[in-house]
């Protein structure tokens, strides 16, 4: 598809443009970035689609046009209470634009991430899958990959940068109507009525998931099969240690303290406390403490499921998996929708229990720096704790050997469903840089 857009790449004209902007009521934003995966990442263009529908993309680069984006275009729009701007991702932009002095910022993908997924059955927030989604077009992302630090540039690319921009906008008018056409329940008896009504098909949809995902296991494991379609086997070592083995292992792996790596406490681990049990506590983050039932009716169970897979048919299998995946989860994200509602009405009311709906108190997790722990519970007969997979690498990159004593590793079999490998796009790419 065309779009008509405006390339600007001289001060002034980008001045003028900012004065339009700047009485604008909103404004949709994206950027695209030079040197990205370098300490000097900076914009390389800037594409603004305002409210009357004028789409704008600004180069950047040259020195005066930098220093127009940072003195000018910052400080009035973006740092600007005024002026509505809207991005996917919004976080990335403020990282590049102005960052904590930024001012009305919104985003597109915290928008699309209120709409729970039976309103919106996708996987992924990105902005190609949500135009894929809503459009059923296909962006093609490989202009991501090109260097935009480069010029002359293809005029293919500035219309795809132009775009994100537009599509930026067309996603926030969707949306919008999304959000405000949803519905939910607002009686405490129409969320009860809707709650029993749902049961039977996600007990079924349940059913049907773990059926599909527990024969494929065991299939799997008696075939001594790693690999089956986009399925995953593989082997994993779980260790457990004892609070001073892990503690001596911390000392020499971690000697400044800089890696943090709670343990949680469970209810026969405080226990196991005795006289160190309080002030233990003191020292610990407190989870938990309270349950949510729901309620059920005995009587009415879901028939067993069976599932058989077809050994020559690995892609069926696949899509056997992903439809009844896609079945739980539009009846689990419907129920937990109406378990928030009813909670914000008992809550409110100040009521532990409404229409078979109830509160209750849970077990609590306490959380705690294990060298903190052995310092004030040195001597109690805890148990072993699990080493996570992040203190492993911790270990492992130290080159601390684990001792002995003190440790007990098991091996498990863990089924992944791997995903397809797409290029990450700048909203994903901008969690591993922060």
């Amino acid at each position: 598809m065309d779009l008509e857009f405006r390339l600007i790449d001289k001060p002034g004209t980008f001045g003028g443009a900012i004065a339009s902007w700047s009485h604008q009521p909103r404004l949709w934003i994206d950027i695209e970035v030079a040197d990205y995966y370098t300490r000097d990442a900076h914009v390389a263009t800037l594409q603004v689609r305002d409210s009357d529908g004028a789409v704008t993309v600004v180069d950047c680069l040259r020195d005066e046009m930098r220093a127009r984006l940072q003195g000018d275009f910052i400080p009035k729009i973006m740092h600007s209470s005024a002026v509505e701007k809207w991005a996917h991702c919004a976080r990335y932009e403020q990282r590049f634009l102005g960052r904590d002095a930024i001012q009305n910022l919104h985003c597109t993908l915290a928008l699309s991430k209120e709409l729970p997924y039976y309103h919106l059955p996708t996987r992924s927030w990105s902005l190609a899958s949500l135009v894929r989604h809503f459009w059923d077009e296909e962006l093609d992302k490989s202009f991501q990959r090109i260097d935009w630090g480069k010029r002359p540039l293809a005029p293919a690319a500035w219309s795809y940068a132009a775009w994100d921009a537009e599509w930026c906008h067309r996603l926030w008018e969707r949306l919008s109507k999304e959000v405000d056409a949803r519905t939910v329940p607002s009686t405490p008896a129409d969320i009860a009525a809707r709650f029993a009504e749902m049961s039977p098909s996600y007990k079924r949809a349940k059913r049907q998931k773990e059926a599909v995902w527990s024969s494929l296991r065991e299939f799997m494991i008696d075939e001594a099969r790693t690999e089956f379609g986009p399925f995953h086997l593989s082997e994993r070592d779980y260790a457990k240690i004892e609070l001073g083995a892990f503690v001596g292992g911390l000392e020499k792996a971690d000697p400044h303290e800089l890696v943090t790596c709670p343990l949680s406490l469970t209810k026969r681990d405080q226990e196991a406390l005795g006289a160190a049990a309080e002030a233990v506590m003191e020292a610990s983050e407190v989870i938990g403490g309270h349950s949510f039932r729901v309620p059920s009716d005995p009587s009415w169970r879901a028939p067993p499921v069976t599932y058989e897979v077809d050994p020559n048919k690995p892609e069926r299998v696949a899509q056997d998996h992903h439809e009844s995946d896609h079945e739980f989860r539009l009846v689990d994200s419907e129920r937990t929708e109406l378990k928030k509602a009813i909670k914000a009405i008992m809550m409110n009311d100040g009521v532990d229990e409404l229409l078979g709906f109830r509160f209750g108190s849970g077990a609590r997790r306490w959380r705690i720096d294990p060298r903190e722990l052995h310092r004030l519970a040195s001597g109690s007969p805890l148990g072993r704790f699990c080493l996570t997979a992040k203190v492993r690498a911790l270990f492992e990159g130290g080159d601390v050997v684990l001792p002995e004593e003190g440790v007990e590793i098991k091996s498990g079999k863990i089924l992944r469903r791997r995903q397809p490998k797409n290029t990450l796009a700048h909203e994903i790419e901008m969690e591993r840089l922060e």
